[in-house]
């Protein structure tokens, strides 16, 4: 597997790591019976702030998983795998690592800088593809 690959199954392990975060937080906020109900019930408790951002984080993350893999794909199939997209590669898992807690704690701007180094780490991917 290239090292391009192994960054792309890591990315998916970073989001499913959102997601556990998410679930772990939200159970905490709505218990048990909250958290396994329907959620008709407008008595039912609502989820507090980290859990919000922490959903809000995790559709981002599914947002930012996409465009990656399109680049990943991109830079498989015009085989310009090199040591660059690895690093490029490796600049979008930790952006989106520390762009998790970043965004449950609520440190501006710091989210929107971290979000930003993903991005243009996985754009400057396509671009690598397309030269």
């Amino acid at each position: 597997m290239t090292p391009d690959l192994i960054n792309l199954a890591l990315a998916c392990f970073i989001v499913a790591i959102n997601w556990l975060a998410l679930v772990w937080v939200g159970w905490k906020d709505v218990g048990r019976a909250g958290a396994t109900g329907s959620r008709d019930d407008e008595k039912a408790p609502k989820p507090g702030a980290m859990t919000n951002r922490l959903n809000r984080a995790l559709t981002n993350s599914y947002q930012a998983l996409a465009l990656f893999t399109a680049a990943i794909v991109l830079i498989v199939l015009s085989d310009s795998g090199m040591g660059l997209t690895a690093i490029l590669g490796w600049i979008f898992l930790a952006a989106r690592a520390a762009y998790i807690p970043i965004y449950a704690l609520d440190l501006n701007p710091w989210r929107s800088v971290v979000w930003a180094i993903g991005l243009f780490a996985t754009l400057a991917l396509v671009l690598v593809a397309l030269l």
